[in-house]
């Protein structure tokens, strides 16, 4: 499922790197408390650069989900293992 507050360039992004089997999670007629609950009971999630995004992985990871994400998760540099240093990050260059 992609969580986006740009689903359509998430897909298109998804889609030019053959990555098809993704469904965009409005889709489903979702609130976004309700995209919230679904996104923190994954097991397994990827998390971009948002704050919608940061407190799904945050409660997936309370609830002993394996949570990867950018890093710097922001462009600001700020405590950036604030609630998620058990994350998984993955070097990006902003």
């Amino acid at each position: 499922m992609l969580f986006s507050d740009d689903p359509n360039m998430g897909l298109d992004l998804l889609h030019s790197m053959e990555i098809d089997n993704v469904r965009n999670i409005r889709e489903l007629g979702l609130d976004f408390a309700d995209e919230l609950i679904v996104m923190a009971s994954l097991r397994n999630l990827v998390v971009c650069n948002s704050t919608f995004s940061w407190w799904g992985g945050y409660f997936s990871s309370v609830l002993g989900g394996k949570v990867t994400a950018p890093r710097p998760i922001t462009k600001n540099f700020g405590s950036e293992n604030a609630g998620s240093a058990h994350w998984n990050y993955i070097d990006h260059n902003w």
